[in-house]
C-alpha cells in the first residue's frame, strides 16, 4: 500500500500562483521498487492547475471510454483533474493523492519523452507531430471496457495502456495514455511504476513511427503469424524502453511481483514459445516479448544502452523495409533479427552474436 506524507507548515497557494516553471513535489522511484516524493522540474508542463503541457493533458474519464464512440473519436467527456496544491518553501505540494497521483503521471510520460528525444529526435514527438499535446490525453483512473459490452463486461482495472485511435472521420490519431483505477495491485500502481509508463510510452512511438506509415502505405500483415511476431516484438521494445527510462531492469516486479519480465534475466526462445506464436491466435505476446526485452538488454550490456536505444529507435521505421513483401508485411523471428543488426552499425557483430545466442534455431537460425 503506498502511503502518502506531504509534509506540514503548508501556506494557502492562490491558483494564480500555479506558475509554469515552479518546482513541484511528486512520486518518483529512488532505487528498486522505492519511491518517495522528490521535488523536480516539470519543464514541458504549461499550466499546473490544468496539468497540461507539450506532452498532453491529464484528464479523469466519468464515464466509460467506449460508451460512445464520439468521446474517443473527439476527446469529449473528459473532466479536469480536480487538482489542490499548496506552496512550501517555493515549492508547490499536492495536497491530496489523487492530486500527487495526475502530476506524477504527467512527469512519468515526461521522462519517458526526454529519453526518447535524448536518444534520437526522430523519436521527439512535439517536433515529428505539430500539435502533439493537443491531441494527447493522459487519463487518470480511467475507465474503459475491453473484449465485451459495456455494462456487460467488467472494466478494466490494475493496467495502464496506449491507444492510438484512428477517428472515424479519417483525422489524425489522438493519442490516449490511461491509468487504470488500481484495484487488486498492493505494490507500486502501475500509473506510478515509471517502467511501466515508458512502456506505454514506447507504444505510442512505435505507433507513429510503424503503425502509421504501415497504413498511410496501405499495407497490410501477411499471416495472423506474422501479425502476432511482430506484436510480440513491439512489447519487447517497450519493456526494454521501460529499462531506460526507469534504469531499473526489474521494474515489473514493483507492481507484479515474480512477473517474469525483468529484463537482466536472460531468456531464450524455445521451440515451444515460436510454435504457439505460430499457431496459436491468442498466444501470449507478452511471454515472447519479454524474450525480445531480454536479448535487447545482453545487446544494450555487450555494447552500450544508448547506442543500442539508439538503433532501435531507427529500427521502428525500418521495419516496413525489413520486413516488406510487395504490398505486404511479413514478420518473422530471423528477419527481425536481421534489420536489428543492419541499423546496429558498428555493434552489428556483437548484436549477431546475442541473437545467435539466445534465437538460435528456434528463431529460424541466424547463425
Amino acid at each position: 500500500m503506498l502511503w502518502l506524507v506531504l509534509g506540514l507548515g503548508l501556506s494557502a497557494c492562490s491558483r494564480q500562483s500555479l506558475l509554469q516553471g515552479s518546482a513541484v513535489r511528486l512520486m518518483q522511484a529512488v532505487g528498486h521498487c522505492r519511491y518517495d516524493t522528490v521535488n523536480r522540474q516539470l519543464p514541458t508542463l504549461e499550466s499546473l492547475q490544468d496539468i497540461k503541457g507539450a506532452l498532453g493533458r491529464v484528464v479523469t474519464s466519468p464515464q466509460n471510454v467506449e460508451t460512445r464512440a464520439e468521446i474517443l473519436d473527439h476527446a469529449t467527456g473528459f473532466a479536469t483533474v480536480d487538482t489542490d496544491f499548496s506552496e512550501s518553501g517555493g515549492v508547490l505540494v499536492p495536497m491530496d493523492y489523487n492530486t500527487l497521483f495526475a502530476v506524477s503521471l504527467y512527469a512519468e510520460v515526461e521522462t519517458a519523452h526526454l529519453t526518447f528525444a535524448g536518444l534520437d529526435p526522430a523519436a521527439d514527438m512535439t517536433r515529428l507531430l505539430p500539435g502533439f499535446g493537443s491531441r494527447t490525453f493522459i487519463v487518470h483512473e480511467a475507465r474503459r471496457t475491453l473484449g465485451g459490452e459495456v455494462g456487460k463486461a467488467p472494466e478494466t482495472t490494475d493496467n495502464a495502456e496506449f491507444l492510438g485511435h484512428f477517428p472515424s472521420d479519417g483525422g489524425p490519431t489522438i493519442n490516449y495514455l490511461f491509468s487504470f483505477p488500481t484495484r487488486e495491485v498492493s505494490g507500486m500502481p502501475l500509473g506510478l511504476n515509471l517502467g511501466i509508463m515508458a512502456h506505454e510510452y514506447t507504444h505510442l512511438i512505435f505507433h507513429h513511427l510503424f503503425h502509421v506509415p504501415f497504413k498511410d502505405q496501405h499495407l497490410e500483415h501477411a499471416t495472423n503469424s506474422s501479425f502476432v511476431t511482430l506484436s510480440a516484438f513491439e512489447e519487447g521494445l517497450a519493456d526494454y524502453f521501460g529499462y531506460l527510462a526507469s534504469k531499473d531492469p526489474g521494474y515489473f516486479d514493483c507492481s507484479f511481483p515474480g512477473s517474469g519480465r525483468d529484463v537482466s534475466q536472460p531468456k531464450h526462445f524455445t521451440a515451444e514459445i515460436v510454435s504457439r506464436l505460430q499457431s496459436d491466435p491468442d498466444a501470449d505476446i507478452h511471454e515472447a516479448g519479454a524474450v525480445w526485452a531480454a536479448i535487447a538488454y545482453q545487446i544494450g550490456q555487450a555494447s552500450s544502452h544508448e547506442e543500442n536505444g539508439r538503433a532501435l529507435i531507427k529500427m521502428m521505421p525500418a521495419l516496413l523495409q525489413c520486413l516488406r513483401s510487395g504490398t505486404a508485411i511479413r514478420a518473422d523471428f530471423a528477419k527481425i533479427a536481421a534489420c536489428h543488426q543492419q541499423v546496429a552499425g558498428s555493434a552489428a557483430a556483437t548484436v549477431q552474436r546475442v541473437y545467435s545466442q539466445y534465437m538460435g534455431a528456434a528463431a529460424g537460425g541466424i547463425r
